[in-house]
């Protein structure tokens, strides 16, 4: 867990991800390695929650990373079509809506007349 908190803060620190304005929390935003592991130790549990909202359907200048066809911005050739393009936490198990949004896909990549 550690590493993988380090890894993130690195993964922050990139000019493509800077672009998109993130910032740590006030909370952990100081830490070193020592604090980090206690800091996980005192907040972090096991959980049946399912990811999702880490690549949201928005505009790109609200830190959206799919527009409306699914398509990554600027990427070509690359759509995400999973529980990540949620913009919001459903407040119930996901599967459906992961469903919906398969659902949906097919049809926005079947009217589509050139796949890109």
């Amino acid at each position: 867990m550690v590493d993988a908190f380090l890894t993130s803060r690195r993964l922050v620190s990139t000019p493509a991800i800077q672009e998109l304005q993130p910032g740590e929390g006030a909370a952990t935003a100081r830490l070193q390695k020592k604090e980090i592991v206690q800091f996980l130790k005192g907040n972090f549990s096991p959980s049946f929650s399912h990811v999702s909202c880490t690549a949201p359907m928005m505009p790109k200048k609200l830190g959206g990373v799919v527009d409306l066809s699914l398509r990554v911005y600027g990427v070509k050739r690359l759509r995400v079509i999973d529980a990540s393009i949620v913009p919001r936490i459903p407040s119930t198990r996901i599967q459906a809506s992961v469903y919906a949004v398969a659902k949906k896909a097919a049809d926005i990549i079947k009217s589509t007349k050139v796949w890109l």
